[in-house]
């Protein structure tokens, strides 16, 4: 079987898995052309979320990571993936589950408006708000954990952003000394530096 088929492609099946997951997607990819990226990162949700909300979901969210890498600010990166999703998602009934993240001012909502459950447009909404509404990586990836429920995801994909717009010298010394078989992890990192070519 082909890898991209294995993933549910029902609508139960739009779990933030492949969201979780899906960053390094926006290295690899950064200097593709849109829509060699847009297929390699469906592909790669496929692999086990292949439902198109969740499909989409990856795309936002690797589109908003390349552009935060060419350093735009966080309005104008989250203007151009708006504008990428529309464009491409125009026609398809699915683009109705995301809406707020196409519309809506975030910095208008507050947390009663923010679900952080593990649904793959929760996961998305919560990281996007966190992300908007503070002003430091620490604060973000608090902001999100905070929220509740699905608490190490969430807090995994915002980080994700807030990491690529704030640089890894704002995560908090001591959050870094805390974690287990660091030198393993950053083996793991310089292996993936090493792929990209830099």
């Amino acid at each position: 079987m082909r890898p991209e088929l294995a993933g549910g492609n029902d609508i139960s099946s739009n779990g933030n898995g492949s969201l979780m997951r899906i960053l390094p997607m926006a290295y690899f990819m950064q200097n593709a052309v849109l829509e060699e990226r847009m297929r390699a990162v469906a592909d790669v949700s496929s692999i086990t979320h292949r439902h198109p909300i969740s499909i989409i979901a990856c795309i936002y969210y690797v589109e908003m990571a390349v552009y935060l890498l060419e350093g735009l600010s966080l309005d104008d990166a989250l203007a151009r993936t708006r504008a990428v999703i529309l464009a491409h998602y125009s026609n398809d009934l699915h683009l109705k589950h995301f809406e707020r993240l196409l519309y809506v001012d975030f910095r208008s909502l507050n947390e009663n408006d923010i679900e952080s459950s593990g649904y793959v447009i929760h996961t998305l909404e919560a990281a996007v708000w966190s992300l908007l509404t503070t002003g430091s990586y620490k604060e973000a990836v608090l902001k999100a954990i905070n929220l509740g429920e699905d608490t190490d995801t969430t807090g995994a994909v915002t980080g994700g952003l807030a990491g690529l717009y704030y640089g890894h010298g704002e995560v908090p010394s001591d959050w870094i000394n805390r974690l287990a078989r660091i030198n393993d992890i950053n083996d793991l990192c310089d292996i993936f530096e090493s792929m990209l070519g830099n």
